[in-house]
Parts: structure tokens; C-alpha cells; sequence
């Protein structure tokens, strides 16, 4: 998990092995960064709301230069946790979840959400 204030990417290809799971939440405004972009594009990336990822954090730093596009996400975390898009596939899989902090009330309605998906 990465969680700082890093304004440069602090993660690269070179820190991770191949099935590593990173849950990035820190780069949560434009100029945040914490994941290296060429490693993003290598890697399966699941947004928790891909709207906001595009504009935001790694993923808008991967968008603007042209290593991803919108369509590289594999889908939105919600997607994955009703069963409606695959997460990880194969255990060696590369898989990012970028996530972006959500305020208190927004949290509570998706884990009411989340608990009627059951």
C-alpha cells in the first residue's frame, strides 16, 4: 500500500515482483504521484471510480503521457466486488488498485451498497 504525498513516483518496475498487489491512495489530487507510470501500463489496474482516476493521481500521470488509455482499466473496484468484471486472473498477474479517499457519508452509502450486493 502506498499512502504519502510523494509529487514524483516512488514505486517503479524495479521495486515489484511479478502478482504484487499495490493499493495506491495517496495521489489524490492532480499533481500526486507515487506509482511510475511505465509500471501502471505493465499492470492490470482496477479504479475505485475510473471518472475521477482519469483526472486525478497515477493513473491522469499514465493517461497525459500516452502510456494508457481509459479503456487499459480493467474495471472499477465495485465492478470486481459484485462479481460483474474479473479482478486478478492468474497469480502472477501484475494487478494495481488505484483507490481515491471518499468522504465518511460517501463511504457508509457504498458499504450499505456493498452489503445488499450480497
Amino acid at each position: 500500500m502506498t499512502c504519502t504525498p510523494a509529487r514524483r513516483w516512488i514505486l517503479g518496475r524495479q521495486h515489484v515482483a511479478p502478482g504484487t498487489f499495490i493499493a495506491g491512495v495517496g495521489a489524490d489530487n492532480h499533481d500526486k504521484q507515487e506509482i511510475e507510470p511505465e509500471l501502471l501500463a505493465a499492470s492490470v489496474v482496477v479504479a475505485d471510480i475510473l471518472d475521477q482516476c482519469a483526472t486525478i493521481g497515477d493513473l491522469h500521470h499514465a493517461l497525459d503521457r500516452g502510456l494508457m488509455r481509459r479503456e487499459d482499466v480493467r474495471a472499477e473496484l465495485a465492478d470486481v466486488i459484485a462479481g460483474r468484471k474479473p479482478g486478478r486472473q492468474t497469480a502472477d498477474e501484475d494487478h494495481r488498485v488505484r483507490q481515491v479517499p471518499v468522504r465518511r457519508s460517501r463511504m457508509s452509502r457504498r458499504q450499505r451498497w456493498f452489503m445488499s450486493a450480497q
